[in-house]
């Protein structure tokens, strides 16, 4: 899904739940892959934005905006919380 889209948070939790319904061990290791892409993702859009920008404008439509990254790593949060996951 594109970063831009209105439904890439969706997107990404419907991963999620997919996984986790085939089994733990592909849901860990996707798990942990989409969290540090998105946390890696956060770092290097900071870093861009801060340090080198006259390439923020071309790379900004090709990555995740922080405030989106908070925003799905709190829904991930608030899920696994829950008793069907947190098990």
């Amino acid at each position: 899904s594109n970063p831009s889209s209105p439904f890439f948070e969706y997107s990404i939790m419907d991963f999620f739940t997919s996984y986790f319904n085939k089994g733990t061990k592909k849901f860990i290791y996707y798990f942990i892959s989409v969290i540090s892409i998105l946390h890696i993702n956060r770092y290097y859009y900071e870093q861009i934005y801060c340090h080198h920008d006259k390439y923020f404008e071309a790379l900004k439509s090709k990555m995740i905006h922080p405030d989106i990254v908070n925003k799905i790593l709190e829904k991930i949060k608030s899920i696994l919380n829950t008793p069907r996951y947190s098990k």
